[in-house]
């Protein structure tokens, strides 16, 4: 090409005008390689925010939830604070039974009646507790709260250490595999307690 030009003469003015247009095309090349860079780059911006966008959404929702789990295990803990005292100071004999009715936990009013010390941690099998003849009164109270019946209900005979017959009637649920029973008293304090009379 600039053979070309040479031979049409005026060699300097075409020479210069070739070399404009290279650079005008090298210019022409580089607007294009930054225009596209620039588009890079404002894509990626947005995609940063879209990805700032979506952790400050995560961000956010992992701390309402962390709020909502504080505040129920708050609540939960109250809860059971709450039980634990209505069991430690309620008046009515409650107690918490293993699958296989083992003594899990008695509370004061149950111990006082079967006249245990309040320190004092029983073990071994509910059945110890019961008169012999209502022991099968036991065994389907505890059958009908397994099988579904929420509140269980029957009339079922304890014995004192001291040996006395303590007739209690007594509700008893069954929930994550332990048996929660509460027993009243059917009569006046005074006559709560009688002599064992069991052979």
């Amino acid at each position: 090409l600039l053979s070309y030009f040479i031979s049409v003469g005026n060699t300097p003015h075409l020479v210069m005008s070739v070399l404009l247009v290279f650079y005008a095309i090298i210019l022409i090349r580089l607007g294009l390689r930054i225009r596209n860079i620039q588009t890079r780059a404002i894509k990626v911006e947005i995609e940063n925010e879209e990805m700032f966008d979506l952790l400050k959404s995560a961000s956010d929702e992992t701390a309402s939830t962390r709020q909502r789990l504080d505040d129920k295990i708050s609540h939960l803990a109250g809860d059971v604070a709450e039980r634990d005292n209505f069991f430690k100071y309620t008046p009515d004999c409650q107690c918490i039974l293993g699958p296989d009715a083992t003594i899990r936990q008695l509370n004061p009013a149950l111990k006082h009646l079967l006249g245990l010390d309040d320190e004092e941690a029983p073990s071994g099998s509910w059945y110890r507790f019961i008169a012999r003849q209502e022991t099968g009164k036991v065994h389907a109270l505890l059958e009908r709260a397994n099988s579904g019946v929420r509140d269980a209900r029957g009339d079922v005979s304890l014995i004192t250490t001291g040996g006395a017959t303590c007739p209690l009637s007594w509700r008893v649920s069954w929930q994550d595999g332990l048996y929660y029973c509460t027993g009243r008293r059917e009569t006046t304090d005074s006559a709560a307690v009688r002599p064992n009379d069991a052979p």
